[in-house]
């Protein structure tokens, strides 16, 4: 009986299964920072304390402060840069960068920069390579002239403005300004328009768009008289001239403004809701709108644009948004301290701004 009860009891190692291997605990802190750097994930998310109950004891042990780990990503990012500077000065064929901007959950502009090019593998075959060089926090309105002069910065630095033979990027009118810029640098194989390469998906989309337009229905855009909340109106109020994005090399669209637009990082603008895709029709088992209402459809769209002018203003007004923050701390908001945009391009994003709104309601009370 007793000899049948060990062996119920056996061990998961008598098993021969066997848990986390040996870490070294000078390895602890590469291990934290790469860990949340590769996900995006804060840095207070290593201190909380129902994760550190699935961490190893060892690493529990040597766990680095929030400060370390933002020390030691940027340690890791300048190493493999200096790694990439010099793979990439003895590549000999052509380069092509990928440039995209990028809201981050905390609020904060990032252009990424992604270098592209063949690779040939041991085996003698040639394999597409994604190299990511560089992302910049962006501290101005994102017109043409700061997009290239940013650029400019980061080729420079890794001294490959010889070998570029094309720039891949969305076809939004600040970057055909930003191509522009990068023509007059007079880089020797890079020619200006004829070497951008625009992202299909985004032709694809704005073909849609143009053709869905008739269909949908149209309202006013507000003029920035009318709203106060509205900034950088010289480029915000702008019309969205999908014909001129999608024509031809070569083609000209009639009366197409060459301005340039701030922060065209999406299709189209977050607080020009041109069309409506979404009707009352639409919607199943809704409840009939009474005239004692003290809410309607016509008030929720009131409501919608003016957290769109909201989440603008903060975007373009670096002042208003550190009062922004600041306000924030002082009300006890939870973070990130910031109002998501609302685009027609990004899958959820209206849920993802009113959720920020709630959360940021008391700042906005006082900040407004």
């Amino acid at each position: 009986m007793l000899s049948a009860k060990t062996q119920t009891n056996r061990s998961l190692a008598g098993l021969g299964i066997t848990g986390t291997g040996a870490i070294e605990p000078k390895e602890v802190p590469q291990l934290c920072a790469i860990w949340c750097a590769k996900a995006a994930r804060p840095f207070s998310a290593l201190v909380e304390a129902s994760h550190q109950k699935i961490l190893h004891p060892t690493v529990l042990k040597n766990l680095p402060t929030k400060k370390a780990v933002s020390k030691d990503i940027h340690l890791l990012s300048s190493a493999i840069q200096d790694s990439y500077q010099t793979t990439l000065q003895a590549h000999k064929g052509a380069l092509y960068l990928g440039v995209d901007a990028w809201q981050s959950p905390n609020g904060f502009d990032i252009l990424g920069v992604v270098i592209y090019r063949l690779k040939e593998e041991e085996s003698g075959k040639f394999e597409i390579e994604a190299m990511p060089l560089d992302s910049v926090q962006l501290s101005q309105r994102h017109n043409g002239k700061y997009l290239a002069q940013t650029i400019q910065l980061v080729v420079e630095k890794f001294n490959i403005q010889n070998q570029i033979c094309g720039i891949v990027s969305n076809n939004a009118t600040n970057k055909k300004a930003m191509v522009k810029e990068l023509k007059r640098l007079k880089w020797p194989r890079f020619k200006g328009k004829t070497e951008w390469i625009q992202c299909f998906a985004h032709v694809l989309n704005l073909i849609v768009q143009g053709i869905l337009w008739p269909f949908g229905t149209h309202k006013k855009k507000e003029s920035c008289d009318n709203n106060p909340l509205l900034v950088d109106c010289d480029a915000s109020c702008e019309e969205d001239n999908l014909e001129g994005q999608i024509l031809a090399r070569g083609e000209e669209p009639a009366g197409l403004s060459e301005e340039e637009l701030s922060n065209s990082d999406s299709i189209g603008k977050a607080d020009h809701n041109d069309t409506e895709s979404l009707v009352k029709e639409d919607i199943k088992n809704r409840s009939n709108e009474e005239a004692g209402d003290l809410y309607t459809s016509s008030s929720c769209k009131q409501s919608l644009a003016k957290f769109r002018a909201i989440a603008k203003k903060l975007q373009f007004s670096l002042n208003s948004k550190a009062k922004f923050v600041k306000i924030c701390k002082e009300k006890g908001c939870d973070k990130p301290y910031s109002i998501e945009r609302d685009v027609r391009t990004r899958w959820n994003s209206t849920n993802s701004q009113l959720k920020s709104i709630i959360r940021c309601e008391a700042a906005i009370l006082e900040w407004q």
